[in-house]
């Protein structure tokens, strides 16, 4: 995803379906919603496609029969 400042996945963690994706930004990036909405979208979207061989029209969660997968973001903003 291209934003105009760097992005990077500092941590993953996952529980029980529920995946966290910690982020840094630079404090001069966008909003901290457009960068997590876009992320959230995005991995939505790949987990989807690895479930299920497509990916969807409208990210969301993902359904199976172990987990409801779902995304949620954090991020931290720094000087970089």
């Amino acid at each position: 995803m291209q934003y105009s400042c760097t992005i990077d996945i500092t941590e993953l963690n996952f529980d029980g379906g529920n995946i966290t994706i910690y982020l840094t930004a630079s404090v001069w990036g966008p909003l901290d919603a457009t960068i997590s909405n876009g992320v959230r979208n995005e991995a939505l979207s790949y987990i989807h496609q690895a479930l299920r061989g497509t990916f969807p029209e409208n990210a969301g969660p993902v359904k199976t029969q172990n987990y409801t997968y779902d995304v949620s973001v954090s991020i931290t903003r720094v000087m970089k």
